[in-house]
């Protein structure tokens, strides 16, 4: 592998779990460049236990850990909020990094890009069409009369 190649990732809101830890693990590394939007925050190992009358039982086992030492996760499920619910990380609780070059990064809320790029809102015309073609590939996949996408 060519470890000369410039890299530039691109990541969003939607982007979680495996694509955090290597945008992050990229970005600790100072290996390429992070462009794009704060990603998810996914940084917890679950598995699963199964119950009775068919359900299941999400248990959390570990955290990942990227080069630097941050962890990703961005929700904090070990101080709920009164009425149960389940904030962001608060700020008194994030730590600060560095990477392999000493850039500060901080932990506690998916992966901050190095550049931050908003999307540009799409017409009305292009979120109907990404809704039909979406609605056209499922119909086909639960049909089964296409397969492959």
């Amino acid at each position: 592998m060519d470890e000369k190649i410039p890299l530039a990732i691109i990541i969003n809101r939607g982007s979680a779990s495996a694509s955090e830890i290597v945008a992050g693990a990229i970005q600790d590394l100072d290996r390429g460049v992070i462009i794009g939007q704060r990603s998810y925050g996914k940084g917890l190992v679950q598995i699963t236990r199964p119950l009775s009358y068919n359900t299941q039982l999400k248990v959390t086992t570990a955290k990942y850990y990227i080069p630097s030492g941050r962890c990703i996760q961005a929700r904090d499920f070990s101080h709920p909020n009164e009425d149960g619910s389940v904030g962001i990380i608060p700020d008194s609780l994030i730590s600060e990094f560095k990477t392999k070059n000493g850039r500060i990064v901080k932990d506690g809320g998916g992966i901050a890009p190095d550049i931050e790029l908003l999307p540009d809102p799409l017409s009305q015309i292009a979120q109907e069409l990404i809704c039909g073609i979406s609605y056209l590939i499922l119909l086909l996949n639960i049909t089964g009369t296409h397969r492959g996408y």
